[in-house]
């Protein structure tokens, strides 16, 4: 609720490109983001909220250090005094804040990664868990190993169905895939019909030099000797040659 007083000074109410800290010096930065917590505190306060919503505004980021404009600054001086850079505190002095405090963390981080699968969110819940361990922030929580270990399962379970992780699908076959397999194919059967159609007709003109041939070969009678008879006018000829020699017969006697 701190946020309140300059929202437009966090990433969650704005975006990149109208990001307000650009123009900034890294010291004024932290120095903004820090404050959320007093005011917090201070509204809270105000509207008689109970002790333990302000002990969890006091407490939820410790005395963490604000590491991006840390970094910023250390580019430009590396001698910088960290303390302009890291919360008041006090670190968190139960379970419920630390508990808020880590996720708070792992929530705010998540919405970096580009790609969030299973393998980089439970890497950035580690990497977290293990630094607000190694900074001390939380040795006065009362977190027992096997607390930590839960908060991490859960977390990672949370977190993982809030950013639906992206799966990639197969690909539908591009239309222009289509149309050229279907072009190729009716093509193909095009040509296969012109085949088949060259084919017939080339038969059919075999058939008929085979008919062709078949009338000029002599037909071959049952029994029949070896002297072949035709199907052609010669038995005409010798009948009409019959007659005349009977006609000369006839003439002469």
């Amino acid at each position: 609720i701190g946020k309140i007083e300059n929202p437009l000074y966090f990433i969650e109410n704005t975006n990149k490109e109208d990001n307000i800290h650009l123009k900034l010096k890294p010291t004024l930065s932290a120095s903004i983001v820090k404050s959320h917590v007093r005011f917090g505190v201070e509204i809270a306060k105000k509207y008689k909220l109970p002790k333990e919503i302000i002990a969890a505004i006091k407490e939820h980021h410790g005395t963490s250090l604000i590491k991006y404009f840390y970094v910023e600054a250390y580019k430009e001086n590396p001698d910088v005094d960290v303390s302009l850079f890291t919360y008041p505190g006090p670190k968190p002095q139960s379970k419920i804040t630390a508990i808020l405090m880590i996720l708070d963390s792992i929530e705010a981080a998540s919405r970096t990664i580009e790609i969030p699968t299973r393998e980089n969110l439970e890497g950035l819940i580690k990497n977290i868990v293990n630094d607000k361990m190694a900074q001390g922030e939380l040795n006065d929580s009362g977190l027992t190993l096997k607390d930590i270990e839960t908060i991490k399962r859960i977390s990672f379970q949370k977190i993982i169905v809030s950013l639906h992780e992206r799966i990639k699908y197969p690909e539908l076959p591009d239309e222009n895939e289509k149309d050229s397999k279907n072009e190729k194919s009716t093509n193909g059967k095009s040509n296969n019909d012109k085949n088949d159609k060259n084919k017939d007709n080339k038969e059919s003109k075999i058939g008929k030099e085979i008919n062709k041939d078949i009338k000029k070969v002599p037909i071959k009678h049952n029994n029949e000797k070896e002297t072949l008879k035709y199907k052609d006018n010669s038995q005409k000829d010798k009948d009409k040659e019959k007659n005349n020699k009977d006609k000369n017969v006839v003439m002469k006697k």
